[in-house]
């Protein structure tokens, strides 16, 4: 096998006290292909069989797991990305939100859809979230007055697009935050389920962010600074200067479910593509040892996998050498490997990591999960 700087994995046998293991205990490739497993939700310590067909390559480096879209496949080693498409789709990955939406998390769901959309919250949020769901903004859009009212007071505007008379500053401020509803197909115990992951996304209206651009670089920003820009945009619009937003429209567009299906897309493809092919209960031990190499010290993880924990790692690999492997702790990537050939025995080694503390996390957290389990069964 030839070794390269990126991560790899390598396959190992261990010796039992006893003998006779290769007589009694090694399952022909036929047989173990034919073998039924079941399916298994994530642990503490995990080995993830990523599907090529996604599109998608999984690398880890600097301890994060980045999502790098590929052309033809997974073309590229861990920890580089080659073979990456131009433009590629980049960012980080939230495995702990993978790994829970895998168990039927739907909050965690969310978060993941938000992620893989480039949704995620920041800086400019508004300081105070002013949620209106799909369903309260249908109800408003279509007329109901009570709800219509609220929401262009929310928004400081009426929905035809016309200012209000009067100015309510926590509006200007924090405009609205749109949820929606996507609808994701995620394997869970051996079946496909269908999740609701709710994502959320701000929304102001056009003359309120152009306002705000007016005066944002003031040196000193008073209530009545605000008002005399407003007033002044206000009267622009009234007087058919400026043209109306139509606010309606926009919002309709925003909760239609054939648009806010387009974000289940992404995360669909990864959820679909990721297979949970050991977890802890299945990692008997895991020890590593440290080695110096060309740039520095390099460490070695060794893991010693149950009789099920094997044969399920190798039907897993045996027709799949070129998919990627995702070696996950407590929803932290520690390496993204390639199978480069079926992984048959107990002893699975992952080579060349160089981050000692995320091993003893790992290590850490499989002895912690054993010790829990064990008190369970008392």
């Amino acid at each position: 096998m030839k070794i390269s700087p990126s991560t790899k994995i390598a396959a190992g046998f261990v010796v039992l006290v006893g003998g006779g293991y290769l007589a009694t205990r090694v399952i022909t490739d036929r047989a173990i292909m034919h073998k039924q497993f079941s399916e298994i939700t994530p642990g503490a310590l995990n080995i993830i069989g990523i599907d090529p067909g996604a599109g998608y390559q999984i690398n880890i480096a600097n301890q994060v797991a980045t999502l790098v879209q590929v052309q033809g496949g997974f073309g590229a080693d861990s920890g580089s990305d080659a073979g990456a498409t131009q433009g590629a789709v980049k960012g980080r990955l939230p495995l702990s939100d993978m790994l829970k939406a895998m168990q039927g998390d739907t909050k965690a769901l969310g978060e993941f859809i938000s992620s893989l959309n480039n949704m995620k919250e920041n800086e400019s949020w508004p300081p105070i979230r002013v949620v209106w769901t799909a369903a309260q903004l249908a109800k408003a859009l279509d007329g109901d007055p009570k709800a219509q009212t609220q929401l262009e007071n929310d928004l400081n505007m009426k929905l035809d697009g016309a200012p209000l008379s009067q100015i309510r500053f926590p509006s200007i401020e924090n405009g609205i935050i749109v949820q929606v509803p996507v609808r994701v197909n995620v394997g869970i115990g051996g079946g496909v389920k269908e999740l609701i992951g709710e994502v959320q996304q701000p929304f102001k209206p056009t003359f309120i962010r152009t306002l705000e651009q007016q005066y944002e670089e003031k040196p000193n920003i008073t209530k009545e600074l605000i008002t005399g820009y407003y007033m002044e945009a206000a009267k622009e619009v009234n007087q058919g200067k400026s043209p109306k937003e139509d606010i309606r429209s926009i919002l309709r567009h925003r909760i239609d479910p054939k648009n806010t299906q387009q974000l289940a897309v992404r995360p669909e493809q990864i959820l679909k593509s990721a297979k949970i092919v050991v977890n802890d209960s299945m990692i008997e031990e895991a020890s590593y040892h440290e080695y110096e190499g060309a740039s520095g010290k390099l460490y070695d993880l060794k893991l010693q996998l149950s009789d099920e924990g094997r044969e399920r790692l190798w039907q897993f690999s045996k027709p799949r050498v070129g998919f990627q492997l995702l070696i996950v702790s407590g929803g932290v990537g520690i390496a993204a490997p390639k199978i480069d050939h079926q992984l048959m025995f107990s002893e699975l080694t992952v080579t060349q990591l160089p981050d000692e503390r995320l091993l003893k996390d790992a290590i850490k957290s499989l002895h912690d999960a054993k010790s829990k389990q064990t008190k369970q069964d008392k």
